[in-house]
């Protein structure tokens, strides 16, 4: 369908009136076992840019987005492997500089794919959970339940520019949860539309039935008995796997996923492997392959590589999982599949995401390949917003790829022309940025329609130096989503000129946590003389934040993280400092509702508490040991387990050891694993139990065992 410019705006307004009438018909009339509720406002006013001056206060209404939704990772924005040793400093010495020290991996996880939407407030909407006979329901967090169903009815609502293909294999991707919003879609008759949206339910009733097709049936629940292993460990890993794989539903940047089981590391990565691969259970084996995601070894990589090209495979949810961890890992064996994946006619779907994903990899074998793609059907939307971008991402400006992408300027579909554009622009033809005036401005991208704002920012990435200005503009924007101007902020390659803006980025109080993070990443590399300071100013200002009752879309936490770790390799933290910020992420935690109740699964929790546990337990000080007992003492701590773990890493001391075995009757059983693998570490002894499933009896008789050591042997040592 074409349109101009000014159509689709007004489309566009038009729309979000019908979806506001379909949402509340949705409320009302979806059968539920839920607490009485109303409408409610879960759907955002339309979006006003204030620095664009062409809007006239017209909404601004960001639809799904298939390059920020479905199909970018952040893997590819933020630099994974940093090679240049931080070394030569008077204060640091780093030699080989892991990303995991600073945390800037945790920076991954906030760039969830979400809907651009930010919810100011939460109805108590309560749909059903998916199968209603099943005797453990697992809480589809309020907001992700209606996340999907918009997700879905954007394909209805959006025609033309929403894209359906991505939508679908998005929502497949994040497997059972989507029933709930395919169901919905399905019951929707066109009486409750009116006649004339009878062609828009369309695409939305197509990509319910794909979603129903593809994940199929709820799980069982409970899931199957763990099978028992050669030893105690073995057998406590197993059981782990069924709780926290088979009772529970994996979200992209969920850090509180599988906890236990993240924790121990690559030591059970085989145990993973075989539940990935074998386990009976569809919810086991779908998180066992998210969860392989978490291991950076080429066992890992061959396991999922295995799993994807597993031609007995049928089970689509795990190969788009499979798919979008060999992406973030940027495995290049995988191109062939991927090519062979775009002549599948059967699963047209899978095409777009095949294509696109060539072009994250960018191998110019794929550069044939994607242009039969394209021109195979050379009028489906989804087939050309996922072949011209990837074609721009390979990086092949010969004439002949350039000559390709222009004929598709002259569509009047503005998406396809904007994205042909930036992928001329990203191969060097500067007469595009032209006509899509990217340029140094309030806000540069403002003739960018929706579904391709991200690839505008991964475009400008592509140009270095010359667009580091327009890039920063960008990030400056703040009527722009955070995500949108933190993938910008990703794409900058910066150095000692952009010291000054990093560090307005910081002082500004407005910014974005997550930019302040990765600003303080940019200035540690930098090696910025002021850095100490600024982390200090950064923690003090958290201490605001962490006691917010509402949850948001800025990566709140992100920036004390990377704070308290810059400040750990500079051995510069402060007991008074990490103490008070625990005290106030504490308070914060506390003060929010349930995660039935609010949005907070669909959003990383920034491991704050954890962070400055480990950090106190490096300076290894009396004042750190005290506080970190005072907090192993506190039974409605909710890091106790960290707390136990650090304590192992310190000096030996009897108050510590006596903590210790106090904690070996702890509530919470991981609690107690990890102080007695402390006690281990630190005391030489070993009296048996893996107390995490171990019943009573068998934790009274070994706990018994270590009381009694103490009192005979502990207690008189020095």
């Amino acid at each position: 369908m074409e349109a101009s410019f000014e159509k689709q705006r007004w489309y566009v307004m038009k729309k979000l009136m019908l979806m506001s009438a379909l949402i509340t018909i949705i409320i009302f009339s979806y059968p539920g076992e839920s607490e009485p509720h109303g409408p409610g406002p879960w759907l955002l006013p339309p979006q006003v840019d204030p620095l664009d001056k062409q809007s006239e206060g017209k909404p601004q209404v960001p639809p799904l987005s298939s390059e920020g939704i479905v199909y970018d990772f952040i893997g590819g924005l933020i630099p994974q492997n940093i090679k240049k040793p931080l070394t030569g400093d008077k204060t640091i010495s780093v030699n080989i500089y892991d990303p995991n020290k600073i945390g800037i991996e945790l920076l991954n996880t906030y760039f969830t794919p979400f809907d651009p939407y930010q919810l100011t407030s939460v109805s108590s909407l309560n749909l059903p959970i998916i199968n209603k006979s099943e005797t453990f329901k697992p809480l589809l967090n309020l907001y992700l339940k209606q996340h999907i169903i918009l997700t879905i009815l954007q394909t209805m609502v959006y025609v033309e520019v929403c894209p359906e293909a991505p939508a679908a294999e998005y929502l497949i991707d994040l497997g059972q949860p989507s029933l709930v919003g395919s169901q919905t879609v399905a019951n929707i008759t066109p009486g409750a539309l009116g006649a004339n949206w009878v062609k828009d339910m369309e695409a939305g009733k197509r990509v319910g039935v794909q979603i129903q097709k593809a994940v199929g049936e709820a799980a069982q629940q409970p899931p199957p008995n763990a099978p028992a292993g050669q030893n105690q460990f073995e057998t406590m890993v197993q059981r782990l796997i069924v709780d926290e794989l088979g009772k529970n539903y994996f979200f992209p940047g969920d850090l509180d996923f599988a906890p236990c089981l993240k924790s121990l590391g690559e030591e059970i990565m085989p145990y993973i492997i075989q539940a990935a691969k074998t386990s009976p259970h569809t919810l086991v084996k779908r998180n066992a392959v998210c969860l392989l995601d978490q291991y950076n070894s080429e066992d890992a990589v061959k396991a999922l590589r295995d799993i994807l090209l597993d031609k007995e495979n049928k089970d689509k949810v795990i190969r788009n999982r499979a798919l979008k961890s060999l992406l973030i890992k940027r495995d290049k064996e995988i191109i062939p599949f991927l090519i062979e994946a775009l002549k599948d006619k059967e699963d047209k779907y899978f095409g777009t995401m095949a294509a696109y994903s060539l072009g994250l990899l960018g191998d110019k074998q794929a550069v044939k390949p994607l242009m039969e793609y394209a021109e195979s059907d050379p009028n489906d939307r989804d087939v050309l917003w996922a072949a011209i971008p990837a074609l721009g991402m390979l990086g092949d400006n010969s004439e002949e790829i350039k000559t390709f992408i222009k004929k598709y300027v002259e569509r009047k579909l503005l998406v396809t022309k904007t994205l042909a554009l930036l992928s001329l622009y990203a191969l060097g033809d500067d007469t595009a940025a032209e006509q899509l005036s990217l340029q140094v401005s309030e806000n540069p991208v403002r003739k960018i329609e929706y579904p391709a704002l991200y690839f505008a920012a991964k475009t400008l990435g592509k140009r270095g130096e010359k667009d580091v200005p327009t890039l920063l503009a960008l990030v400056n924007n703040r009527g722009h989503d955070p995500r949108l101007r933190f993938a910008a902020m990703c794409q900058i390659k910066f150095t000692d000129k952009n010291t000054n803006d990093l560090k307005e980025l910081i002082n500004q109080p407005k910014t974005p946590e997550i930019i302040k993070a990765y600003a303080l990443y940019q200035l540690l590399l930098l090696r910025d003389k002021d850095l100490i300071a600024d982390c200090e100013g950064v923690l003090k200002n958290s201490f605001l934040a962490a006691g917010r009752k509402g949850i948001k879309f800025n990566g709140e936490g992100f920036d004390a993280v990377i704070a308290i770790r810059i400040l750990g390799l500079y051995k510069a933290n402060k007991e008074a400092l990490l103490s008070e910020l625990i005290s106030q992420t504490t308070q914060g935690i506390k003060s929010r509702p349930s995660r039935d109740k609010d949005m907070g699964s669909l959003l990383p929790r920034p491991p704050i508490l954890e962070t400055a546990i480990q950090e106190l337990s490096k300076i290894n000080s009396k004042d750190s040991t005290k506080i970190l007992l005072d907090l192993l003492k506190q039974s409605d701590f909710p890091c106790r387990s960290a707390v136990a773990l650090a304590l192992g890493d310190m000096a030996q001391d009897k108050a510590i050891t006596k903590a210790l075995i106090s904690a070996l009757s702890d509530k919470d059983s991981w609690t107690r694993y990890r102080a007695c693998n402390s006690l281990k570490k630190i005391t030489g002894q070993d009296f048996g139990g893996e107390w995490v499933y171990d019943n009573d009896a068998t934790r009274k008789e070994n706990l018994a065992k270590w009381d009694k050591w103490w009192t005979e042997t502990g207690s008189k040592q020095n």
